[in-house]
């Protein structure tokens, strides 16, 4: 049954209701009809919980008492009261009923949607007064949520990357990290589908480059568009390393002395083309390990500063 045939199916029940002199009292021709729905199918959703709280007003008819004279009857009161978590279940046209009911301003929850589905969102909590003599039907939509996997493999070989922890935004972290295979998939309650920031910690720390499963190099924290239902990001990783290296100058007195900024040509892969990079204190700027922990760096040419003075060097060692 799709929404507009159920909700005029609630709405004959509810006029059958306000009419019908069948309930407990004649007077108490009142209710309550919850219709729950799911906004991306329409589709009414049975088998869900429905609450209601707040305060109901019962008007108490008075009792005819033969022995007392007209002017002496006793007269109605009326009685207020707390109503607290009363519930109905929907049924296949999913509609919970609250027949008879008093009247009264009612705080309207829906719980159970799991049992239904792990990705419809919780609606949170309406407000509907119910007004004596009718009986409203109180419409609850019930949006569809995420959630994401994630998949992590290496860019050189396609190997899952684990140990991987993520974090989505700055309140959502997923309760595992990648597993062996690189997958790791959100588990919570389900996710407001938008823009989230993704963040990622690698297991024993080390810097990497996050690429697109196209080979599109990304911000190392990129903001994902994450849509409703179980959608899966594929991202490629590349580890990247640095070059070290210790060059030291052999003083006339024998000692050693070191050089801060060498100047070296190395090249990697070997299919690329050389690379001249300026040693900061030995160190090189972040170098992609494009073969993975075994890329090999082959050390075309080391030349020091020129000071201008003349001088002539002899290479003696290089210790890996």
């Amino acid at each position: 049954m799709n929404l507009d045939a159920a909700l005029k199916a609630a709405e004959k029940t509810a006029s059958t209701v306000v009419g019908t002199s069948t309930l407990p009292c004649a007077e108490h021709r009142t209710g309550l009809l919850v219709l729950v729905y799911r906004t991306d199918t329409q589709e009414m959703l049975g088998q869900v919980q429905v609450s209601l709280s707040g305060r109901a007003i019962r008007l108490i008819p008075p009792v005819y008492d033969p022995h007392r004279n007209k002017a002496m009857q006793p007269k109605g009161r009326v009685l207020r009261y707390a109503v607290n978590d009363m519930t109905a279940a929907t049924q296949g046209d999913g509609v919970a009923r609250f027949l008879p009911l008093d009247a009264g301003a009612y705080t309207v929850t829906v719980d159970g949607l799991s049992a239904v589905d792990d990705l419809l969102l919780n609606p949170g909590a309406r407000e509907q007064s119910v007004i004596l003599n009718t009986c409203p039907v109180c419409l609850v939509p019930v949006k569809v949520g995420a959630r994401p996997e994630f998949l992590l493999q290496w860019k050189h070989d396609a190997a899952g990357v684990s140990g991987v922890e993520l974090m989505l935004g700055d309140a959502h972290p997923l309760a595992q990290a990648t597993g062996t295979s690189g997958l790791a998939g959100w588990s919570g309650e389900p996710l407001v589908p938008g823009p989230y920031p993704l963040a990622l910690r690698f297991a024993g720390g080390g810097k990497f480059q996050l690429y697109s499963a196209t080979g599109q190099l990304l911000d190392a924290a990129p903001v994902l568009d994450i849509p409703a239902g179980r959608f899966r990001f594929h991202f490629q990783v590349q580890q990247l390393g640095q070059l070290k290296l210790a060059v030291q100058l052999q003083q006339p007195d024998g000692t050693m002395a070191p050089i801060d900024r060498p100047h070296v040509t190395v090249q990697w892969p070997p299919s690329a083309s050389p690379k001249e990079w300026v040693l900061d204190q030995g160190v090189s700027e972040d170098i992609p390990l494009v073969n993975g922990p075994q890329t090999a760096l082959t050390l075309d040419a080391l030349e020091l500063e020129d000071d201008g003075a003349p001088e002539v060097f002899e290479f003696i060692a290089l210790n890996p």
